[in-house]
C-alpha cells in the first residue's frame, strides 16, 4: 500500500510541476473565450438588433362612416401586443393601408408576414358572423417564426371567438327579462374589456416550457456549457502528466509490481486532484457569494436557501454547495480519465512508449485529435448544442458517453 501512496505522491509532484503552464494556458483561453462573446454581444446590440428584427406588416380596414371605427381599435390591440416583451425583442409591427405595397414587400423579403385585416372585422365578430383576418407568408420563405405568428393568431382568434358566445348569452338573458337596449349595450362594453384584458394576458399565449430534461434556463446553460470547456481544457492542459510514462521509468514500476493500468490510475487521482483544488475553491467562494449578490443565487439556485435568512435554509444551502463539491470533483474525474484514454488511443506505439516521432515526449497530434474528440462529444450529448434538436441515434448515443455525465454533474452543482 505504501508504494501506491509514494507514486501517487510522485504524481501530485509531477502535476504540481505542470499546473503553471496547464494554469497559465486554461487561463488564456478564458480570456479569450470571454473577450470573443463580449465582442459578439457589444456587436449585435450595435447592429444587429434592428436587422434582424421579424418585420410584420398590418393592412388595417378603411371605415367609410360606419358606426365604429375599427381601424383605432384594432391598432390600439396591434400596439399592446407589441408592447409585451415577448413580442418586442424579436419583432415589431408595420401598418399600411395598401395591400398591394405590403405584399411586394413581402416579396422581396422586407416583410417576414403580412396581416390582412377586413372591413367591419369587429362588427362580424359581434354578430356572430365570419369573416376572418387573412395571414399571408412568402411561400419560400416561411420559418419558424412565420409558424409561431400563425399559431399565435390563431389562438387569438378562438378566445375571441369563445368570449363572444358568453357576451351573447348575457345579451339574451337582457333582452328576455328586461328588453332594455341600454344595459344590453352597457353589458357589451363592459364584458368585452374584461374578456379583452383575459385574452390579451401573455400568460394565455405563452407559457414558458423546457424543450429537453435539462431543467435550466438560458443562462444555466451557458454557464455549465462554460465550465464544461473549463474543465476540458484543464485536462488538455494538463495530459503532459497523463501521457504514458517513459520506457525507464515504466520498467522501474514493474520492477516495483506496479501494474500499468495502477500507474494510470495514480496519474488520473493526482491530475484530479490538484484541479479539484483549484476549481473547488472557485466553485465554494462563487456559491458562497450568493449571500452578498442575488444574481448569483439566480444562477445557482443550488444555494437558494441563502434567501431564507434562517438556520435551517443556510444548512440546506451548505449541504448543497457540500454535494455539488463532490458531483465537481466526479465531473473533473471523469474528464481526466476520459482525456488520458484519448490521448493514449491517439498517440500510437511512439506515444505510448513516452515519445513522438521528433524524440520529443509528448504529441502534438495526438492533442489536436484530442481535442476534435472533445468537440464531437460535446456536440452529440447536448452539451453545445440542445440535444433536442439532434436526430434521434445521436441523442440516444450522446446519452451515454461521458460529456453527458460530467454535464448532468455539473448541473447537479448548479440546480
Amino acid at each position: 500500500m505504501n508504494k501506491y501512496f509514494a507514486l501517487f505522491v510522485i504524481r501530485i509532484r509531477q502535476m504540481m510541476i505542470a499546473f503553471p503552464k496547464a494554469a497559465a494556458g486554461t487561463v488564456m483561453f478564458v480570456i479569450l473565450l470571454s473577450v470573443g462573446t463580449m465582442g459578439i454581444k457589444i456587436s449585435s446590440e450595435k447592429t444587429g438588433q434592428p436587422q434582424d428584427m421579424l418585420v410584420v406588416a398590418v393592412c388595417l380596414p378603411q371605415d367609410e362612416g360606419g358606426l365604429l371605427d375599427e381601424s383605432r381599435y384594432i391598432k390600439a390591440a396591434a400596439d399592446y401586443v407589441a408592447s409585451l416583451e415577448a413580442v418586442k425583442n424579436v419583432g415589431r409591427f408595420e401598418y399600411c393601408n395598401d395591400e398591394n405595397t405590403a405584399l411586394k414587400k413581402l416579396k422581396n423579403g422586407e416583410y417576414a408576414a403580412v396581416l390582412v385585416i377586413p372591413e367591419n372585422f369587429i362588427g362580424t365578430i359581434i354578430s356572430g358572423g365570419e369573416n376572418p383576418a387573412r395571414v399571408i407568408f412568402a411561400g419560400s420563405g416561411a420559418n419558424i417564426s412565420s409558424s409561431l405568428f400563425q399559431e399565435m393568431m390563431e389562438a387569438a382568434a378562438s378566445d375571441v371567438g369563445s368570449a363572444q358566445i358568453g357576451i351573447y348569452s348575457v345579451d339574451d338573458v337582457i333582452r328576455e327579462y328586461f328588453n332594455s337596449i341600454p344595459m344590453i349595450l352597457k353589458a357589451d362594453v363592459e364584458l368585452n374589456k374584461e374578456y379583452m384584458s383575459y385574452a390579451f394576458d401573455r400568460s394565455v399565449y405563452f407559457t414558458t416550457e423546457y424543450i429537453n430534461d435539462k431543467g435550466l434556463n438560458v443562462v444555466q446553460s451557458f454557464v455549465c456549457a462554460g465550465i464544461m470547456v473549463i474543465i476540458a481544457m484543464g485536462g488538455v492542459m494538463c495530459v503532459n502528466v497523463l501521457k504514458p510514462d517513459g520506457k525507464d521509468f515504466a520498467d522501474s514500476l514493474k520492477q516495483k509490481g506496479i501494474s500499468t493500468s495502477a500507474s494510470y490510475v495514480s496519474k488520473v487521482l493526482g491530475v484530479t486532484t490538484i484541479l479539484f483544488a483549484i476549481y473547488g475553491i472557485i466553485y465554494l467562494l462563487v456559491a458562497l457569494s450568493a449571500m452578498r449578490f442575488t444574481g448569483v443565487g439566480e444562477i445557482i439556485t443550488a444555494v437558494d436557501g441563502f434567501c431564507e435568512y434562517t438556520l435551517q435554509g443556510a444548512l440546506s444551502a451548505f449541504a448543497h454547495i457540500g454535494l455539488g463539491l463532490v458531483r465537481l470533483f466526479g465531473a473533473i474525474l471523469i474528464n481526466s480519465a476520459m482525456a488520458g484514454i484519448i490521448y493514449y488511443l491517439a498517440a500510437g506505439k511512439q506515444g505510448r512508449e513516452g515519445r513522438d516521432s521528433g524524440g520529443n515526449t509528448g504529441s502534438i497530434s495526438a492533442i489536436i485529435v484530442l481535442c476534435i474528440v472533445y468537440i464531437v462529444m460535446f456536440t452529440a450529448s447536448g452539451c453545445i448544442i440542445d440535444n433536442a434538436f439532434m436526430p434521434e441515434w445521436i441523442r440516444k448515443t450522446g446519452e451515454l458517453l461521458p460529456t453527458r455525465w460530467m454535464f448532468d454533474l455539473i448541473k447537479g452543482g448548479i440546480i
